[in-house]
């Protein structure tokens, strides 16, 4: 059956196809890198504006909330 689906597509099918995936996984990870970026930024000048308690309280939810999102929220 595996040789009716390739035996159908054209070389430039794949070309095309792969060059997409490539495209894809560069604009992902791009986006990954940035987004982690700003985050530092904020954290810098939250740092900054914030009095060192009030930013440590500010860590901390953060914290939990990593905690939950992770799957662990049936912890008693």
């Amino acid at each position: 059956m595996s040789e009716y689906i390739n035996a159908d597509l054209s070389p430039g099918i794949n070309r095309s196809l792969s060059h997409k995936v490539s495209k894809g996984v560069i604009w992902v990870t791009a986006a990954g890198i940035c987004a982690r970026g700003l985050n530092f930024i904020s954290a810098i000048i939250l740092a900054r504006l914030l009095a060192p308690s009030d930013f440590g309280l500010m860590a901390i939810i953060l914290f939990s909330n990593v905690i939950t999102a992770t799957g662990f929220k049936t912890i008693k």
